[in-house]
């Protein structure tokens, strides 16, 4: 993975120089990192930069008029791969000029996405591959994705799923959840806190709520979610305040809520997926020594910090003697791509 570099893509002037809007891309043409508002100087040199919780470029445009005030209707496209080198208004004047636009946005799009813009150019043109393409991550199906570009939408589709290094972590959720009916993702253990591993698909599959487990490996975590998947493919409900065995060798297992606002900051790529509300449990584990419950464990409590409200019903259970957890089954596999769009 080489390092992050922006491509401007669009700009207008701002006293006393000018703002932009750019992408994030690394070398590997794996599509667009995510998005930055830029402001230049006088001199044009770069004195801002906000990183903006967006996908697609629409978005970026309406996120900072209505966070920053920015006038919307003021951007026009400018392509320009930013470095150190100043870049005062009347160069980004000069590259929105017709001839060296087109030259500059083809090599925006060839960075991102390689070969995947030329076999969409080909197909639809360049300034239409240009506007289509940012928008396939930003949606999770064909049915979405026709509903924003129209008539294109299947040849856009079938396209981006032919080029497997172009968002792959988006195409093994969404390979993952056609084969299997879910997809784990795994968060490693950083400043911010412990490691956790959630589900993606159990509500789209099953109607049942997505499931997160706080503080354990990934390997075991996930088999805990195949087990959740198993019961609630049964119809079985994993509400929360009861205790479950069968989770984890000779201990049981408890579920809470996760509350709105731990939903929104640990559950990032099931909302790409979702595109609006889903319920989430938190699948909550005692301590394999002693049997006791985050709620009564100031040591297990900064490991798993609690999501959500926790029903007294749950309560802490009687000290359960044995070995540390065993994985009970394997991981999912990637599936490779959804079938092409007919």
């Amino acid at each position: 993975m080489t390092e992050e570099r922006a491509w401007l893509f669009a700009a207008q002037p701002a006293w006393p120089g000018w703002r932009g809007l750019a992408a994030m891309v690394d070398g590997s043409h794996a599509g667009c990192r995510g998005y930055e508002l830029l402001s230049f100087g006088a001199d044009g040199r770069q004195t801002a930069a906000e990183r903006l919780g967006v996908d697609n470029p629409a978005s970026a445009a309406a996120t900072v008029a209505r966070a920053f005030g920015v006038d919307a209707a003021a951007w026009r496209p400018a392509y320009a791969l930013l470095g150190t080198d100043p870049l005062p208004w009347p160069e980004i004047a000069l590259r929105m000029q017709p001839g060296r636009l087109e030259r500059e946005r083809r090599a925006c799009l060839q960075d991102q996405y390689d070969g995947l813009f030329d076999e969409v150019a080909g197909r639809v043109g360049e300034a239409r591959a240009a506007a289509v393409l940012p928008m396939v991550r930003a949606v999770s199906s064909l049915v979405e994705l026709r509903a924003v570009i129209g008539d294109d939408a299947a040849e856009v589709w079938n396209a981006w799923w032919r080029h497997p290094d172009v968002d792959p972590s988006e195409k093994a959720v969404l390979a993952d959840i056609d084969r299997y009916g879910w997809h784990g993702l795994w968060i490693r253990e950083d400043d911010e806190g412990p490691q956790f591993t959630y589900s993606i698909g159990f509500y789209r599959t099953l109607g049942a709520p997505e499931v997160i487990v706080v503080g354990i490996r990934s390997e075991l975590a996930h088999s805990m979610l195949w087990e959740a998947y198993r019961r609630a493919g049964r119809g079985e409900t994993l509400a929360p305040g009861r205790c479950y065995d069968g989770f984890l060798d000779r201990h049981p297992v408890t579920f809470a809520n996760v509350s709105d606002d731990a939903r929104g900051e640990y559950f990032g790529f099931a909302h790409w997926y979702y595109k609006g509300e889903f319920p989430a449990v938190q699948l909550v584990w005692p301590s394999a020594a002693d049997g006791r419950w985050p709620w009564d464990s100031e040591s297990l409590a900064r490991l798993q910090p609690l999501l959500g409200p926790v029903s007294p019903a749950a309560g802490p259970l009687p000290p359960a003697a044995g070995p540390v957890p065993r994985v009970a089954g394997p991981l999912p596999r990637a599936a490779g791509p959804v079938p092409p769009a007919s």
